[in-house]
């Protein structure tokens, strides 16, 4: 016997413990005797046993469950769980192609000219910002960002001195005692950030920067002090931004933007510079991250790839009309997911140009959208129904141990949350500063936090972060509750035990 049920926000609570390592469309299945014995599952999808009336979950660690271990039974006591046929058309959910377009940098170009050509042809695009871009005449305001998003279109981060991630080559041998170092590139660089220097043989050292120039022997950043060690060139020297510096450019891009009220969820990088470290350090804020490619997804992608979507730059020099025609045909082909990027304060990227692209797509069948809706679209961040449950939901709690900084200061910590209970083990003496992790997380999802340990567990109200109803100083045994809403994690209670 069926039963009709509810939308489906439960089941996200219920399937909050997987860790899912590939983007599926979530799928709902049913079986006669037994789920466990079904082996093309795909993580996260649901198995209704029909003889014995309960529910499994694929709970796998790479992304397919073909083996009975994986299927997880979900612990619903005392309940009949009855399954409404409306949940087995999930499955039957229909892709269609998709073209996001990004406008780099906080230029005011992108309001006057780009965003007057999207409203007239109705269609919405993201506005990626660098903090540092809005200063002066020539930067976007905050009014206009508002407009722009109570319009449809999305706001990114893009950094807060438009900063590249990669590493820079030393361009000359280092020594011991020297204050200037000759480099490749000084769009990493910031004056009084600290970076590392390294080479295959020595290091990695934090060098403070002080000043940058170019000279008869190239681009040259200079140091406070001298260096302890000597670098060379044949040895494969670097430099590269230090990672707490990196998480400055991250976090507080992210919260000043969400102080002017701006929805923040997805990250630009700056000259396109993602790297294996940049992915890792960009999860901690963002749910995505855009890097410079063949502007092509093809779904399912892994989380990793999540922060390295690629785009394509559809500036008139570096994209004939045939060729932007052509990769919006193969989008439409593939029912892919498109994403080309420009700069409107440049001559190559002409109004005609972001019309016609607007306009060809459509002719293809391709939806102009931001990444919000396109992840949405493509992947599990998709609204889900829920189940109805008379009893009561079991949840396996996370066990974090946090370690002692050994610094005589608060540990620090990130916290993303792959269960909906969480137990905090706080081993530092001096506290431990949580900060609340965004990587794949879902919108909706809920997740309640108890400090088991004597030391204290400290939880700030940030902007666009964690809003809480003040910071939180978590002693033992004192709980916090929060649900992720869109781009932020909101506090819905806490309690002083």
């Amino acid at each position: 016997m069926k039963k009709i049920l509810s939308l489906l926000i439960l089941i996200l609570f219920l399937v909050t413990s997987i860790s899912a390592a590939t983007w599926y469309f979530w799928r709902y299945r049913t079986h006669t005797t037994d789920c466990t014995s079904i082996t093309d599952g795909r993580a996260g999808d649901l198995c209704y046993e029909e003889d014995d009336k309960v529910l499994y979950v694929c709970d796998t660690a790479d992304g397919l469950c073909n083996s009975a271990s994986e299927w997880k039974r979900l612990s619903l006591s005392n309940s009949s769980v009855l399954i409404n046929d409306l949940c087995c058309n999930l499955g039957n959910f229909s892709v269609r192609p998709m073209l996001v377009i990004v406008y780099d940098d906080a230029v005011r170009a992108t309001w006057t000219k780009a965003y007057p050509i999207h409203q007239e042809k109705g269609v919405p695009a993201v506005a990626a910002i660098n903090i540092n871009g809005m200063e002066g005449p020539s930067g976007i305001l905050p009014h206009q960002l508002r407009e722009m998003q109570d319009a449809g279109w999305e706001i990114a981060s893009h950094g807060l001195n438009h900063l590249a991630f990669y590493s820079t080559d030393l361009t000359q041998d280092a020594n011991t005692g020297d204050t200037k170092l000759y480099i490749e590139y000084l769009s990493p660089i910031k004056v009084g950030y600290v970076y590392r220097v390294w080479d295959d043989n020595a290091g990695p050292e934090n060098v403070t920067v002080t000043g940058t120039g170019s000279d008869d022997n190239g681009n040259y950043v200079t140091i406070e002090n001298g260096l302890a060690n000597s670098y060379q060139v044949s040895d494969g020297a670097v430099l590269k931004i230090h990672e707490d510096y990196a998480y400055k450019e991250l976090y507080e891009s992210k919260r000043i933007l969400s102080e002017m009220d701006l929805r923040i969820g997805a990250f630009v990088y700056p000259y396109n510079s993602e790297n294996p470290e940049a992915r890792v350090w960009v999860s901690h804020f963002y749910r995505a991250a855009c890097k410079g490619g063949d502007g092509r997804v093809s779904f399912p992608i892994g989380t990793d790839e999540l922060y390295a979507l690629p785009r394509k730059s559809f500036e008139t020099d570096k994209l004939s009309d045939s060729e932007l025609q052509n990769f919006l045909d193969t989008i439409a082909t593939n029912n892919e997911l498109g994403l080309l990027y420009g700069h409107a304060n440049l001559s190559t990227l002409t109004e005609e140009r972001i019309a016609n692209t607007i306009d060809w797509a459509r002719e293809r069948g391709i939806k102009v959208v931001t990444l919000r809706e396109a992840l949405v679209h493509f992947a599990t961040r998709r609204k889900l129904r829920s189940i109805e449950v008379n009893g009561v939901i079991g949840s396996s709690p996370d066990e974090v141990t946090v370690t002692d900084s050994g610094d005589a200061n608060p540990a620090s910590y990130t916290l993303t949350p792959s269960t909906s209970s969480v137990k905090l083990i706080c081993n530092d003496a001096d506290g431990c500063d949580i900060i609340m992790g965004e990587a794949d997380v879902i919108d909706g999802t809920v997740v309640t936090i108890v400090n088991v340990s004597a030391n204290v567990c400290n939880f700030s109200d940030t902007a666009g972060v964690s809003e809480l109803a003040g910071d939180f100083v978590m002693g033992q045994n004192d709980t916090l509750s929060l649900v992720y809403v869109e781009d932020r994690w909101v506090e819905i209670g806490r309690s002083n035990n």
